[in-house]
């Protein structure tokens, strides 16, 4: 989920969770750099591939000299919701991006949706 503004960072204090509940780290830190490096990797191939001369071809970008300096954990204000319609029995996920109010999240199929749900066999 995208959207949040990094720009306003403030360095943790522990009252900022006051009687708030809070998820820990799903991704090991190891596992999150990788993550990371495969992403800044992608973007440095879409720089170099679409560069400010147009379009390259045959270029090769490589992660061997790719130095992460430092990662940052951040806590994120976010709510994370189910429910359920009265005559189904899946779940749907919400999610509020707690600083902009943003909202993502799946919704029940209906009308023409559901039909081509059905026929691409996801229901």
């Amino acid at each position: 989920m995208n959207g949040f503004d990094l720009d306003g960072l403030v360095v943790y204090d522990s009252r900022y969770l006051a009687d708030w509940p809070a998820e820990t780290y799903q991704i090991p830190a190891a596992n999150a750099s990788l993550v990371a490096r495969r992403q800044v990797l992608e973007e440095m191939r879409k720089q170099v591939t679409y560069g400010a001369f147009g379009q390259v071809k045959d270029v090769s970008v490589s992660s061997a000299g790719l130095i992460v300096e430092y990662f940052k954990l951040v806590l994120l204000p976010l709510w994370i919701g189910r429910y359920r319609e009265a005559d189904e029995e899946r779940e749907y996920t919400v999610v509020v991006n707690g600083q902009t109010g943003g909202v993502t999240g799946e919704r029940p199929a209906r009308g023409l949706r559901r039909l081509w749900s059905w026929l691409m066999g996801e229901e």
